[in-house]
C-alpha cells in the first residue's frame, strides 16, 4: 500500500515505516524511554502502536512523535565530560579561595610593614648627618653637632686628632694607623755643588703635594706574615740575627711586633699592592713640616 504525503512530498510504505520506526529495538521490548529511538509515542515500548502513531502524524495531522534520543555512548561521554568539568570547576574554586587567602595575608603584611616603616621614620637617631664629614653616620637623622671637619677617605676609618693636630685613620683592610699630612710645596732635585751630585738629579725644582696619608708606624713582622705568608726578618727566633734579639721580645711572641726587615723594594711594593696601598713617592718623603 502506498500513499503520497503532503508533508514530506514522498511515497511512504507501511512496511518501510514499520522498519524505520522499530529500527535497532525489537518490537515489544522496553526502550530507553520517551526519548528512545523508535518509541515515537513515548510509551517506553517499541511496538505496532508506534507505527500507527507516526502514520497518524504523517497523514492525518496527529501529534508529533517523540524526539530521537542521542546514542547511549554519546550520552555517557557527555556525562563523563560534565563530571570532569565539575571536578575542574571545584579545583579552580579551591585555588581561587587559596589565592584570596594569600592576598589577604599579603595585604596584612603590607599594612604591618607600612606601620613599622612609619615608626622607624619617626625615630630620632642623633649623630653626624654631614656626608662629607669623617664620622658621618648614615643612620643618623638628627645632627647632634658631633661632625668632625675632616674628609672621609674610602678604605679608612677616622680615629682621632693626634697631639700634632693631624687627623689619624685606621686602614680598614689591615688595621694599620695612618696620619693625614696636609701636603704643601717641597723641593726636589740635587744642587750642582752637592757632594756626589749626578747629572740626572737636577735641576732643583719645586713640587706641590696635595694632602696624603702615610703610615704612622713601620710594618710589623706579624702584619707582613699575614699578608705575604713568610717572614724574611733576621730579628726573630731562629733568624739570621737571632743573637741580637732581646730576651724581652722572645716571650709571648713579642718579636712579631718588631718591624719587618731584610726585604727588597720589589717585595715592599708587592705588599702594598696586596693591601690596596702604595709606597710613598720621593716628593712625599720630602714633604715639608712632617712631625717627627
Amino acid at each position: 500500500m502506498r500513499r503520497r504525503t503532503g508533508r514530506w512530498g514522498a511515497v511512504v510504505s507501511v512496511g518501510s515505516l514499520l522498519f524505520v520506526a522499530g529500527r535497532g529495538v525489537p518490537a515489544g521490548e522496553p526502550s530507553l524511554g520517551a526519548l528512545a529511538n523508535g518509541d515515537v509515542n513515548c510509551s517506553s515500548v517499541v511496538d505496532l502502536s508506534d507505527a500507527v502513531y507516526i502514520l497518524s502524524w504523517l497523514f492525518v495531522g496527529g501529534r508529533a512523535p517523540c524526539p530521537l534520543a542521542d546514542p547511549p555512548e554519546l550520552v555517557a561521554g557527555i556525562a563523563e565530560l560534565e563530571a570532569e568539568n565539575a571536578a575542574k570547576d571545584a579545583r579552580i574554586a579551591e585555588i581561587e579561595a587559596q589565592v584570596e587567602k594569600l592576598e589577604a595575608e599579603a595585604a596584612r603584611c603590607d599594612e604591618r610593614l607600612a606601620a613599622a616603616t612609619s615608626r622607624v621614620a619617626d625615630l630620632e637617631v642623633p649623630g653626624c648627618t654631614n656626608p662629607a664629614s669623617a664620622n658621618y653616620s648614615p643612620c643618623a637623622n638628627v645632627d647632634d653637632g658631633s661632625c668632625i671637619d675632616h674628609a672621609r677617605i674610602e678604605g679608612f676609618t677616622y680615629v682621632e686628632v693626634n697631639e700634632q693636630g693631624l687627623p689619624e685613620y685606621d686602614h680598614d683592610a689591615i688595621g694599620t694607623r695612618f696620619v693625614l699630612l696636609p701636603g704643601g710645596v717641597t723641593t726636589l732635585g740635587s744642587p750642582d755643588d752637592e757632594c756626589s751630585h749626578e747629572l740626572d738629579e737636577g735641576p732643583v725644582h719645586g713640587a706641590f703635594l696635595t694632602p696624603f696619608l702615610v703610615a704612622k708606624y713601620e710594618v710589623s713582622q706579624r702584619r707582613w706574615i699575614e699578608v705575604m705568608g713568610a717572614n724574611p726578618s733576621g730579628l726573630q727566633p731562629g733568624g739570621a740575627r737571632d743573637d741580637l734579639l732581646p730576651e724581652a721580645f722572645r716571650e709571648n711572641d713579642a718579636w712579631l711586633e718588631l718591624p719587618v726587615e731584610r726585604i727588597t723594594w720589589q717585595e715592599a711594593r708587592l705588599f702594598c699592592e696586596r693591601v690596596g696601598l702604595e709606597l710613598p713617592s720621593e716628593a712625599q718623603c720630602r714633604a715639608p713640616d712632617i712631625p717627627q
